[in-house]
């Protein structure tokens, strides 16, 4: 893979978290509707920012998106479920698991790809 090839391919990688960042955010900001935190204003605005975002991704992310469809699908499914769980995580949670992630108990090494078996 070339220069430019790997450039392109961290800037699908980063359009993908922003984009699925920014959708949970909306989503978070929709469980806070009825709070004294909740504004349309605000709702709004994320809103606006989702569909600019969406907007940059399709230009950036669409060859992925052709060339390997069912890994991209699954890495925006992951991202998603890993932002969710952080979003209703409680304060202590998630400080465990920034330091599990600092000590080295939970790895990830790159170019791997292995299946979980959710019934282990």
């Amino acid at each position: 893979m070339n220069d430019k090839e790997e450039r392109l391919k961290k800037i699908n990688h980063k359009a993908l978290i922003a984009l699925a960042t920014s959708q949970i955010l909306v989503e978070t900001l929709d469980d806070l509707k009825g709070t004294n935190f909740y504004r349309q204003q605000r709702a709004n605005q994320m809103n606006n920012t989702v569909k600019v975002l969406e907007r940059f991704c399709d230009e950036h992310y669409d060859k992925t998106w052709k060339a390997e469809p069912e890994l991209m699908q699954e890495t925006e499914v992951s991202i998603e479920e890993i932002l969710k769980q952080i979003v209703n995580a409680e304060p202590q949670r998630l400080i465990t698991i920034s330091k599990m992630l600092k000590k080295g108990a939970i790895v990830f090494v790159d170019n791997e790809h292995e299946d979980y078996d959710e019934n282990a």
